[in-house]
């Protein structure tokens, strides 16, 4: 039954099999997208680190300097 869903001698066969390696190349693209993207964050996390408030350091109220 499938290998004649999925015939490449008819026009049904060949649109389907058509649709599926569209389908698998769109969410291969896509799975690839994310992994890029899992892997950027993982890299920029170490900088939070670097960029941590300091805690309890300096006045929160500026205008003492001000004047």
């Amino acid at each position: 039954m499938i290998a004649q869903f999925w015939n490449p001698l008819t026009a049904d066969g060949r649109a389907a099999l058509d649709a599926l390696v569209t389908r698998l190349g769109a969410d291969h693209c896509v799975c690839r997208r994310y992994k890029l993207l899992m892997i950027a964050t993982l890299a920029v996390i170490p900088l939070l680190v670097v960029f941590k408030k300091a805690a309890g350091g300096g006045s929160p109220d500026h205008t003492i300097a001000a004047e």
